[in-house]
């Protein structure tokens, strides 16, 4: 029985080596691709497999630091034998100092990276070389660091910009960030204090903000029910349509918006040019929102006075949810 037990450890032993040698066998880049896609301390216990895999963990172009200690961090950035950095991949829920904070994502950013994600379970001031990164594609700021309203943004290659429990410093803070991405193809807010926003769309997209409490929006009529749907503390609303030169019919949200029911104040619609499909919007909004105090409609220089008064008639008579709504008429004014 012994003898048995003995012969099937050493065929485990040997698979275990033939596996081993199998790795080794492979190049050296595929090596580094293979370690790539571990956490930066799995790859590092690699150099204990062999004389060929001590140092191979340091040509690996990620690192993945998932709540290391800062001396073990700052040793692996040290032995690093590659002057480029592809990911760099930040866990942190130990407080460090904004100068330990500044030196890692400097560390990064002078090796050209290229895709970032902070995650801290604190506050603490964002280096400002974060925001004039060249090289950046991808960018994760999760639960840390405020977001500032001045100071240089040089962000030219960012496409991906991921923002989460993030604070930022004013209601500039968004806009002033945006403006220096010229290539950002995506945005991902999740519970930021962002109260107030303003957005210039040409097409749809997916957007849900829970504490916002003041939209400006340029879009189309889809695009507005839409938003409302995702905006449930909503209070005041500036909408315009991006272009009217094609009437597109909005489907009513099959259930009312929560903003409707609770929160919407005020609402202005510019330039309304007297379509069906744009009275359908105002109809539905007047009927459904139950605190709305007051509804300012911009009608544009295109509409007659004949098709003016019967277009004020028709909304006049609409049926509101609200008893104390005001509806104010106005002709859109070229100064």
């Amino acid at each position: 029985m012994e003898k048995k037990t003995e012969q099937q450890s050493r065929k485990r032993r040997n698979r275990s080596h033939v596996g081993i040698d199998r790795l080794s066998s492979l190049p050296d880049r595929v090596l580094r691709h293979i370690l790539s896609f571990l956490p930066t301390k799995s790859s590092v216990r690699t150099s204990i497999l062999g004389q060929r895999w001590r140092h191979l963990w340091a040509y690996v172009p990620n690192l993945d630091f998932d709540n290391e200690n800062q001396e073990t961090i700052n040793r692996v950035m040290l032995l690093r034998k590659v002057q480029t950095l592809h990911t760099f991949l930040l866990y942190h829920k130990i407080n460090c100092s904004p100068y330990q904070l500044d030196t890692w994502v400097t560390f990064a950013i002078l090796r050209n990276v290229q895709k970032l994600h902070l995650y801290f379970r604190y506050q603490t001031a964002l280096p400002r070389c974060l925001f004039t990164c060249e090289t950046l594609v991808n960018l994760t700021l999760d639960s840390c660091g405020v977001v500032p309203s001045s100071g240089a943004v040089r962000l030219p290659r960012l496409k991906t910009l991921h923002l989460s429990f993030v604070q930022f410093e004013a209601d500039e803070s968004l806009p002033h960030l945006i403006s220096g991405c010229p290539v950002l193809e995506e945005l991902v807010m999740e519970l930021c204090n962002v109260k107030r926003l303003k957005l210039h769309l040409a097409y749809d997209i997916s957007v849900r903000f829970r504490n916002l409490t003041e939209l400006k929006l340029v879009a189309d009529y889809r695009f507005l029910l839409k938003m409302l749907e995702n905006a449930d503390n909503l209070q005041v609303l500036t909408f315009s349509e991006y272009s009217n030169e094609i009437e597109r019919a909005a489907e009513p949200p099959q259930q009312v918006p929560t903003c409707l029911l609770s929160r919407l104040k005020m609402v202005e619609f510019g330039c309304i040019a007297g379509h069906a499909y744009e009275l359908e919007v105002i109809r539905y909004i007047l009927r459904y929102s139950k605190v709305l105090e007051r509804v300012k409609i911009v009608y544009g220089l295109c509409i007659g006075s004949e098709e003016k008064i019967n277009m004020l008639q028709e909304i006049s008579l609409f049926r509101r949810g609200s008893t104390t709504c005001e509806v104010a008429f106005v002709r859109l004014s070229i100064d």
